[in-house]
């Protein structure tokens, strides 16, 4: 495996652990069901998987920065920083409040630290706090992040938190409070009336409900198209979750609503890969949908698969065997470099047809005749493989290998 294609599966990895905190916190959120201890421990692991990925990511850019590179770590950041912020704010909430009112008097009467030397501790060290324009739909993540980094932080004053609230809004919100003035007696009227506009529950779900039906439909096979609809995705299920609401239980009315919006080969593999018979949960459509992302990720690093733009479509046309989508787009593939170890054709084995069609028992005899790694499928040696993990139950052999647990 390339040094790329490693650093990509790496960050997989990466990317499923964080996921995997988010939706913890997310559902501790939703159903009050608050384990601290936990919460902490699961804290300070998150935390080395941020440095992880910062050393991973940095590795990526110096190979080759893009626009790709970019759109991930921001939306690697923004998950990371909206999930520790609620999962301190449930720290917070949950800690006793008498303790660390105790623990606050006492470093207020024994400290020497005056009013504007606070001050000029904030204008040193700045919080990261997103900018709040007003979109309802925003609104929660501002508020939770805005509460544990500011509202609840005992070491600022009441005009040091005016002074961020006011930084942080823009637009409709920042009108809301514009003719406050900046003192500390306006700071809860300020932050209180922001709550009064904003808190609107029905609304939020509302709009969380309408933009997963009106989710973009994908006409490429690109991971970064599919990576930014997954993300869409699981933003509004969280939201929703938050919102006392569980989109889960649609059951096969969101299967729906996302299935339709992927890209045809994308549509084509799950079907391939999902129940004939059994209807799929959502989220065997959705661990599929973050495989496929990791699979097209280090074949694209690779340069196994390009996308070609019907423009492009004249110049290339006598050098390469093109494959005309099934959708409506005019897009093609270009299927140069890919060929499969199990039948020699212009694919991946990921998506070969007579693979697929063996039973679990029979691939897993397959692959080892052909020498092949049980990991990612490849011909290396397996034990040095860095590719992700069964997402079934995290053991050293890929998804297609996976033998249920027999009863």
């Amino acid at each position: 495996m390339s040094e790329i294609s490693s650093l990509l599966s790496r960050r997989g990895l990466l990317k499923g652990q964080l996921t995997r905190f988010s939706n913890f916190v997310q559902t501790a959120q939703a159903t009050g069901d608050i384990d601290v201890l936990q919460l902490k421990l699961r804290k300070e692991k998150i935390n080395e998987v941020w440095q992880d990925f910062e050393t991973v990511q940095t590795s990526i850019e110096e190979i080759g920065a893009n626009e790709e590179t970019e759109k991930y770590r921001t939306s690697f950041e923004d998950l990371y920083f909206e999930s520790v912020a609620v999962c301190e704010s449930l720290i917070i909430n949950h800690t006793d409040k008498s303790s660390n009112n105790d623990s606050s008097n006492k470093n207020i009467d024994n400290g020497e630290i005056n009013d504007s030397l606070k001050a000029s501790t904030v204008s040193t060290a700045p919080l990261e706090i997103p900018n709040f324009t007003g979109i309802y739909s925003e609104w929660s993540a501002f508020h939770d992040l805005f509460s544990a980094l500011v509202h609840q932080n005992p070491s600022l004053t009441d005009i040091q938190k005016f002074f961020y609230l006011r930084s942080s809004v823009s637009g409709d919100a920042q009108k809301t409070i514009q003719f406050l003035d900046t003192t500390s007696d306006n700071y809860k009227i300020a932050w209180n009336a922001l709550i009064s506009r904003y808190s609107n529950k029905k609304l939020a779900v509302q709009l969380h409900t309408k933009k997963l039906f009106d989710l973009e439909s994908k006409n490429n096979e690109s991971s970064t198209e599919l990576r930014k609809h997954v993300d869409a995705i699981n933003g509004h299920i969280k939201a929703l979750v938050s919102l006392g609401q569980n989109p889960m239980e649609w059951g096969s009315l969101l299967l729906h609503i996302i299935s339709i919006k992927l890209d045809a080969s994308t549509l084509r593999q799950w079907e391939i890969e999902s129940s004939k018979s059994e209807v799929a949960s959502v989220n065997k459509l959705l661990e599929y949908l973050e495989n496929r992302c990791q699979i097209l990720e280090a074949i694209e690093a690779s340069g196994g698969l390009k996308i070609v733009q019907p423009q492009q479509r004249q110049f290339q046309k006598n050098n390469f065997k093109f494959k005309k989508s099934n959708d409506q787009s005019s897009s093609f593939i270009v299927m140069g470099t890919l060929k499969c170890y199990n039948c020699d054709g212009a694919h991946t084995i990921y998506k070969c047809s007579a693979l697929l069609a063996l039973s679990v028992s029979d691939r897993i005899k397959r692959i080892s005749e052909l020498n092949l790694c049980k990991i990612c499928l490849r011909n290396h040696i397996g034990e040095k493989c860095t590719s992700r993990r069964c997402a079934k139950c995290m053991k050293a052999h890929n998804s297609l290998l996976h033998l249920p647990k027999t009863k």
